[in-house]
């Protein structure tokens, strides 16, 4: 949508018109600007992956959860944020979403010589159910991890690549869910 501001001014009988058009934001930042709210997937290490049981009754339920957990525009979806008195709603969109079909076991193989530290790992979901990471983001030892920054990052793409997560799939569209992170620790293995 277009907003159209037309302006005219006579001077030494010369008419000026200037014609500004700024659009409307688009995607998902028409729903939440800039600064899109993270959800937090507390999924890795704990929950496991989800068995084939699982799978049946996540589908089952997923398409009644959708309007509930998420907010969508084109091919990008958002969990949405749970005010923390409604924790239950929170933990039902992230054993809806959050859960892996699979995941690599060796998270941290090639961790060698890595400095010890905390990291916020921003990622998302991709339409085929693939894990593409975003951003790392170190939380602890900024400054000690820079000379491992490349490798890290490559590690944990590769993790996210080999993660498998059920595709997402609103209204016969395939989506991908595009606000999501978990965070590590990482032990210096020397």
């Amino acid at each position: 949508m277009m907003n159209t501001i037309i302006s005219a001014a006579t001077a030494t009988g010369l008419v000026i018109c200037s014609l500004v058009a700024s659009a409307a934001p688009e995607g998902l930042e028409a729903l939440v600007g800039k600064e899109i709210p993270r959800f937090e997937c507390r999924t890795y290490g704990t929950w496991g992956t989800l068995a084939e049981e699982g799978l049946a009754k996540l589908l089952q339920v997923r398409d009644r959860a959708n309007k509930h957990c998420l907010s969508c525009r084109g091919p990008q979806c958002l969990l949405k944020q749970w005010p923390d008195d409604q924790s239950g709603g929170r933990r039902l969109c992230e054993s809806l979403y959050c859960i892996p079909k699979s995941f690599p076991r060796a998270v941290t193989a090639e961790q060698t010589g890595w400095a010890a530290h905390l990291a916020e790992v921003r990622f998302k979901v991709d339409r085929e159910g693939r894990g593409k990471l975003q951003e790392y983001v170190a939380l602890t030892e900024a400054d000690r991890i820079k000379p491992y920054r490349r490798e890290i990052e490559r590690t944990t793409r590769g993790f996210l690549h080999s993660t498998r997560f059920e595709p997402l799939v609103v209204d016969g569209e395939a989506k991908e869910i595009v606000n999501l992170f978990y965070v590590i620790r990482i032990n210096d293995l020397d």
